[in-house]
């Protein structure tokens, strides 16, 4: 009886695995048939989509860029747009604080506005155009004065240190220098706070600045007879009608306080780059790209071998300067480069101040002390005085004797000339009295002249003679000066 209950259930138990197992295998199966129709379709979903890419970028119609941008090129302050049939003119106003104004102010820009719109006669369009500020220009011009600034500080504060070294030096001279220096560097703090706070506001991209344009257009259609022109002629008329078109405008618009200015085309330029290029305004400048040739298809440049030189000659001179400037410093250290005058100078300035150290000790009155130091100061500058005096006089002695050097080399040139122009017979002559001048002048100079031998050389000369012979005297003389 166990075994016969046992074996019921166990039986039971057998058909209920298999058929357990039965059904696992029928799913596997059935799962593996979906996941190989998925595969199927999606592969076949993917070629009809490439298919339609292809076929979607084949009809694509492929145009010009210049159909994006709505404008052909700018020329002319203008830009030309449709293929030369259209052309446009961009006028800058400046704006005004409307909300500032009083009453009355108000009215009147609002009747001048009434009065521009009513006169107009063709057809307008207002534009504005809102950028980053660019403070590079600013900050720029601020450096550069600055920097003039500091320079200028740089040589008062020289001067005010020298006049604290020197013992001569007055209180009045002092003080106003040390104002004037103090006023100078107050300024260049000023200045460097506000390049500072400039340069902390260009970081800054949400300062925006809005811009307003006036733009007026003229169609080459508007001109009678245009077949009868040339292109260039059509661009000359067009140019010509948008800037009278312009001029009325601005007039117009200074009715109501409003002033305008045309634009040039590197300023159309910077304003289309503007609109197609919001983000990139503060990296790239029209201005500074023009300014570098960006359009330019070849570069040129100076010889290699030129470089080499100009920077082989540079090196040359910086280590001449470097030499040149050691060897000063090395000179004034040694002392050698002090001149006499200098030193002697130096020698009375310190025994000045020692002499006013030894006052400022003694137990006498502040009085007293002052005076003696006056006095100290008096002297010291009585004989500062009197050395630049005698170097001023002796420069003054040495640039005379130049002179006179120079003045008897150009008598010595002269006379040679006339001596050269004189006739042929007064040529054959001149050895004679030469001769004779030669000798009454050795013995002037030896101390042994004879007034007895100058008669006769008197004598035995004509009138005529003696006049060439005083003439030749004088002309000798100057040379024998010159000699000595």
């Amino acid at each position: 009886m166990d075994m016969s209950q046992l074996i019921l259930p166990m039986i039971l138990l057998g058909v209920i695995l298999i058929f357990g197992a039965v059904f696992l295998i029928i799913i596997n199966k059935q799962k593996g048939k979906e996941s190989k129709k998925k595969a199927s379709s999606n592969t076949s979903t993917s070629g009809e989509k490439n298919g339609n890419s292809k076929a979607s970028n084949e009809n694509i119609p492929k145009e010009d860029i210049f159909k994006f941008m709505e404008f052909d090129k700018i020329q002319d302050n203008m830009i030309i747009q449709n293929k030369g049939t259209k052309f446009t003119m961009a006028i800058k106003c400046k704006g005004i604080n409307y909300d500032l104004m009083s009453d009355m102010e108000q009215l009147a820009v609002e009747e001048g506005f009434i009065t521009f719109l009513n006169t107009l006669r063709f057809p307008i369009q207002l534009y504005v155009q809102a950028q980053n500020i660019d403070l590079k220009g600013a900050i720029n011009t601020y450096k550069e004065n600055a920097s003039s600034i500091k320079e200028e500080y740089e040589e008062v504060n020289k001067e005010y240190n020298d006049l604290l070294e020197q013992f001569d030096a007055k209180k009045e001279d002092i003080q106003r220098v040390e104002e004037h220096r103090n006023r100078i560097l107050n300024v260049y703090e000023y200045a460097s706070d506000i390049i500072n706070y400039v340069e902390k506001l260009s970081l800054n991209k949400n300062l925006l600045q809005r811009n307003f344009y006036v733009l007026v257009s003229y169609y080459s259609s508007e001109i009678t007879a245009t077949d009868s022109f040339s292109k260039e002629e059509t661009i000359n008329i067009c140019y010509n009608e948008l800037l009278t078109r312009a001029q009325s405008i601005i007039s117009g618009l200074s009715s109501c306080s409003v002033t305008g200015v045309v634009l040039d085309s590197n300023e159309l330029a910077d304003l289309l780059y503007t609109a197609y290029n919001r983000d990139d305004k503060g990296l790239v400048s029209i201005r500074e790209a023009v300014e570098s040739g960006f359009y330019r298809l070849y570069s040129t440049s100076e010889d290699v071998f030129l470089k080499k030189q100009e920077k082989l000659q540079k090196e040359i001179q910086e280590v001449a300067e470097i030499k040149a400037m050691d060897a000063i410093k090395k000179a004034i250290d040694e002392g050698s480069y002090i001149s006499p005058e200098a030193e002697k100078l130096d020698v009375m300035e310190r025994t000045s101040k020692a002499a006013a150290e030894i006052v400022k000790k003694e137990p006498i009155p502040n009085e007293i002390k002052q005076k003696a130091k006056e006095i100290l100061v008096e002297d010291f500058v009585n004989d500062k005085n009197k050395v630049l005096e005698d170097m001023a006089s002796i420069r003054s002695n040495t640039q005379k004797s130049d002179s006179n050097i120079k003045d008897d080399i150009n008598n010595q040139n002269q006379n040679n000339i006339n001596n050269n122009n004189e006739p042929e017979d007064k040529v054959k002559e001149e050895p004679k009295k030469q001769q004779i001048q030669d000798e009454s002048i050795l013995d002037d100079r030896m101390g042994f002249s004879n007034a007895d031998d100058s008669l006769v050389s008197d004598t035995n000369l004509k009138p005529e003679d003696n006049n060439k012979n005083e003439k030749n005297n004088n002309n000798s003389s100057d040379d024998d000066d010159l000699i000595i």
